[in-house]
């Protein structure tokens, strides 16, 4: 989906749930396509409070999916991870909040995939090189001033 049509079901997400931003937190492809590294992602990958997962979960919203990184629910556009990571800071862009990019660098650099994944693998390669020029050359603060990327 391209980033119109991400800020629009983000936004959808959080009215929907009656979240502020900084409870549903995006990270993956969505951030990148924020920061502008990308042109479109596949999905929104979206951080939420326990409670909020366990209430998804419990009443069997969307399906679970289990992989060796952990669970997720997957639920239409949506792939909804348990608890916002604590250990990362957050920084809203446009009206999406997102990890931010030193975080999801690390998030990419320790990410545990299998081997078949090859094109996933090779996207993560190329994002991880995107991200590393990104941070060196202070890409946020031009994000954030609305210069490109």
């Amino acid at each position: 989906m391209n980033k119109e049509t991400f800020i629009r079901k983000y936004d959808e997400f959080c009215r929907g749930y009656r979240l502020p931003r900084k409870h549903a937190v995006i990270s993956a492809g969505g951030a990148l396509m924020m920061f502008g590294l990308r042109e479109e992602t596949q999905d929104l990958d979206l951080d939420v409070p326990e409670d909020l997962y366990d209430w998804l979960k419990e009443r069997k919203v969307g399906f679970l999916v289990e992989t060796p990184m952990g669970e997720y629910i997957e639920h239409g556009d949506y792939s909804i991870h348990r608890g916002i990571k604590s250990q990362y800071q957050t920084v809203v862009v446009g009206s999406v909040c997102c990890y931010r990019p030193i975080d999801i660098l690390h998030q990419k650099e320790t990410l545990v995939r299998s081997a078949e994944h090859t094109e996933k693998l090779t996207q993560d390669k190329i994002d991880i090189e995107q991200l590393k020029e990104y941070t060196s050359t202070g890409g946020l603060l031009r994000t954030l001033l609305g210069e490109s990327a």
